[in-house]
């Protein structure tokens, strides 16, 4: 008969058991109890109360002196553009670019004449890129006509440089007379 199948369990093993059991509850009971009594007291002991004085904090020294920065040396200038040697040109008669048909239609209406002078600003492609009248007619429609039509129409050669590359110039026109027919 095997050990699994026994079904009774004698006395004296029983009575072991209990034995063992009481046992390790005492052991544990006098563990627990007399170690943290000794614990405690021990700790008890050790602890040392003092007071703390706080150190004084350092004093600061003062920072170093700032390194002083010498300024760079101004950048020397620019190398100068090089000279215009060759004005702008208008590639026609710029009074031929008027028309009786130019004239506007409030200005007609009111009777203005006058005569105006423009200075073009011409652009490295031979356009007129700005206008500003020198001279006015006293008249806003008229001035306007006379830098639409010159912003539309004139053509020029450019300007060149000593270089011989196309640059910027300004022109004056000769003086646009604006005067109704007939009169």
């Amino acid at each position: 008969m095997s050990y699994a199948q026994r079904k009774e369990i004698s006395g004296n093993r029983t009575l072991a058991i209990i034995m063992v059991v009481i046992l390790q509850f005492g052991l544990g009971y006098a563990i627990v109890t007399g170690l943290a009594y000794n614990v405690i007291k021990k700790s008890i002991q050790d602890l040392k109360t003092f007071d703390v004085e706080e150190e004084p904090p350092p004093t600061e020294e003062p920072p170093p002196p700032m390194p002083v920065i010498s300024q760079a040396p101004p950048a020397p200038p620019p190398p100068p553009a090089p000279r215009k040697v060759e004005s702008a040109h208008a590639k026609g008669n710029l009074l031929g670019l008027f028309s009786d048909e130019d004239y506007p239609a409030s200005a007609q209406a009111a009777g203005a004449e006058g005569s105006a002078q423009a200075q073009l600003t011409i652009g490295t492609d031979g356009r007129v890129v700005g206008c500003s009248l020198v001279k006015s007619t006293g008249n806003g429609a008229l001035d306007a006509a006379t830098c639409n039509i010159l912003r539309r129409r004139a053509k020029f050669t450019p300007a060149k440089d000593s270089n011989g590359n196309a640059t910027t110039d300004t022109v004056t026109t000769p003086t646009i007379v604006w005067r109704l027919q007939g009169e």
